[in-house]
């Protein structure tokens, strides 16, 4: 098998592709991306916010074989503080893989996004700011006869000292398959605030889909979860939702 995979950071933002290839191998191909910590506040002054990662469609393959493509995008961590300046916001995270294919066996694909928390309160004095929104999409669809395909998505909002300030969270997840294959979706999403999570799988020859949706507190208060699960013949599609009451 072919095996690529890539980290990447920077202090202001980041961006990449990796791609691998084979004639009838399998390839395995991963891509997991940093956004940097925000400066810390010091004094009077407000801390940095973290970078943002958005991560479209990063990762690319072809093989007759078996294909894995896998993306992560993590967004940085606000400044924090150390005296009257405001902490700093957590950086958004996006993380969008829509595949298409016609060669390989079976294709697997896997998005994830993670938010980045606010900086932290050292004086706690001047409160908190925004976690990091976070979004992961994934898409796959195969033409080819008898191939399996595998979707997965994962959202996770940033942290926040206060609730309402925390970063959403969505997922969404899509698998298509042709006559003889299967197609298996799911996705998940965790929040402070509000997490959402999509996932449905259409054609071929069996389909399963799972959603999982997870509000939570972090001071071990009260936990919201709501998942949905449905396996079929006929096209299947589970939708969950938890927020913050």
């Amino acid at each position: 098998s072919d095996v690529c995979s890539s980290d990447l950071g920077t202090a202001g933002g980041v961006s990449g592709t990796v791609r691998g290839v084979s004639g009838s191998g399998d390839v395995v191909v991963r891509l997991d991306a940093f956004g940097g910590q925000g400066g810390v506040a010091r004094a009077a002054y407000d801390g940095s916010a973290g970078a943002a990662v958005a991560l479209d469609n990063a990762v690319s393959g072809s093989t007759t074989g078996y294909l894995s493509l896998s993306q992560s995008a993590s967004g940085g961590m606000g400044g924090d503080s150390t005296g009257t300046g405001r902490v700093g916001a957590g950086g958004a995270a996006s993380s969008r893989l829509i595949v298409s294919d016609s060669q390989a066996s079976g294709l697997a694909l896997s998005a994830t996004a993670m938010g980045g928390r606010s900086g932290s309160d050292l004086t706690g004095s001047v409160g908190a700011n925004q976690g990091g929104g976070a979004t992961a999409i994934a898409a796959g669809t195969s033409s080819r006869a008898g191939a399996w395909v595998d979707v997965s998505a994962r959202a996770s909002g940033g942290q926040s000292a206060q609730t309402a300030q925390a970063g959403q969270a969505l997922a969404t997840s899509q698998a298509t398959a042709a006559s003889g294959g299967s197609a298996y979706s799911s996705a998940s999403a965790d929040s402070q605030s509000r997490a959402e999570a999509v996932a449905t799988a259409n054609g071929g020859h069996e389909r399963s889909a799972s959603a999982q949706a997870n509000q939570y507190n972090l001071g071990g208060g009260a936990t919201t979860t709501s998942s949905a699960q449905t396996s079929q013949q006929g096209a299947a599609a589970a939708r969950s939702l938890a927020a913050d009451s």
